[in-house]
């Protein structure tokens, strides 16, 4: 099954094949053609070295610039269409306040599941930075292999657990 970025690459080709240019494109939508270049070919961004995607918030700007209804850039290529059936697609029959709601909660969807990630991520650098502090040491914060992550959590823990022992040696006297 293809990604959305992939899905979103197609489609932006058959976009570009419809304006006749990628610069043609840009004019239409207000987007520059290097940027529309950059998704197209999943160029990597210079600060995450992750591949360039376009968003859903993006996805909707180039239907409407382009004319396409709402979830048309996150259809699958060659997936078997309704419209080949003489059926309405779902985008459609849907009204364009039901589009506008529609697309509202993929954008929630989207926040919501960025906040979780970013919420995870301090818990876990709050977690690193606990055992640190019990360890007496400090832990890297990105280990190079697995086998080195899991050889300083175990000295973490055992020196948290000596740590604690000595503790309560101390209380007990």
């Amino acid at each position: 099954m293809e990604t959305i970025d992939a899905i979103h690459r197609h489609r932006l080709a058959l976009l570009i094949k419809e304006a006749g240019s990628q610069a043609k494109l840009a004019t239409q939508t207000g987007k520059s053609a290097a940027q529309i270049s950059q998704w197209l070919n999943a160029s990597k961004d210079s600060k995450t070295g992750k591949p360039r995607a376009m968003d859903r918030n993006t996805a909707r700007e180039f239907e409407r610039a382009c004319g396409k209804p709402s979830g048309w850039m996150d259809q699958p290529i060659g997936a078997p269409s309704a419209v080949a059936a003489n059926e309405p697609s779902v985008f459609e029959v849907l009204t364009q306040e039901e589009r506008e709601l529609l697309d509202d909660l993929r954008v929630l969807i989207d926040e919501e599941r960025d906040e979780i990630r970013m919420l995870v991520a301090e818990r876990a650098r709050k977690a690193r930075a606990y055992l640190a502090r019990m360890a007496g040491t400090k832990l890297p914060i990105v280990a190079k292999s697995a086998a080195e992550r899991n050889r300083l959590k175990a000295e973490a823990e055992s020196k948290v657990t000596e740590r604690l022992h000595q503790q309560s040696l101390l209380e007990d006297k």
